[in-house]
């Protein structure tokens, strides 16, 4: 009887002593489990059209639970070019950046995103001339613009959107996209008079080819 008792006791010692172990593993591995992430930020004011070199970088951390969609790696994002203006501090997203080449911006061409009034995502193309139309003052004032690139009306690289939308309704019609914001370029006084247009009335595609 008395064997018996000192067997369990050496049981009930195991068991706690596992029990014990296997707490003190998870709460070492909670404990040891980044609670941050490391995202790339700009280092200074960006304007659009500038290209995305080491200097103008910075790293910023934030809270894992709330993560942020941006680069993670400067090689994400080195040699590209702003398609807006980024300012110091700003998350770098991959997206909203461009392979453009400096000669595409020749002869004083510059770059700017601008949203305008939601248009199929089959009526305009990367590369397009297209003519963008305002209403100010009972108005309708037009400037034409090269595309640059295209965006969904949340301000998500419409391509990027597309390829998703494929792969989750891989059995049924995808949903139909629309274009809410357009990177574009033009000359620097057609760019800098469209985003003042932009600031006062909506933006609209009259025409493109």
């Amino acid at each position: 009887m008395r064997l018996k008792k000192i067997g369990l006791f050496f049981v009930f010692l195991v068991l706690a002593t596992g029990l014990a172990f296997g707490e003190y593993y998870l709460l070492t591995n909670i404990a040891n489990k980044p609670q941050y992430q490391l995202i790339i930020v700009a280092k200074q004011d960006i304007p659009a059209g500038a290209q995305i070199t080491l200097d103008k970088l910075s790293v910023a951390r934030v809270d894992i639970q709330t993560p942020i969609h941006a680069a993670k790696t400067r090689n994400q994002i080195l040699g590209k070019y702003a398609l807006y203006d980024i300012k110091a501090g700003e998350p770098i997203i991959p997206e909203h950046l461009t392979n453009l080449s400096v000669n595409t911006l020749a002869n004083g061409m510059k770059l700017t995103t601008v949203r305008i009034d939601p248009v199929p995502y089959d009526f305009l193309n990367i590369g397009d001339e297209i003519e963008l139309g305002c209403v100010i003052q009972n108005k309708t004032l037009s400037w034409r613009v090269r595309v640059i690139q295209v965006y969904d009306p949340n301000f998500r690289d419409i391509r990027s959107v597309k390829e998703q939308l494929q792969q989750t309704n891989a059995a049924q019609q995808a949903p139909a996209l629309m274009i809410g914001y357009l990177a574009v370029a033009g000359d620097d006084s057609t760019i800098k008079t469209l985003k003042l247009a932009e600031r006062q009335g909506i933006l609209f595609v009259i025409k493109g080819k």
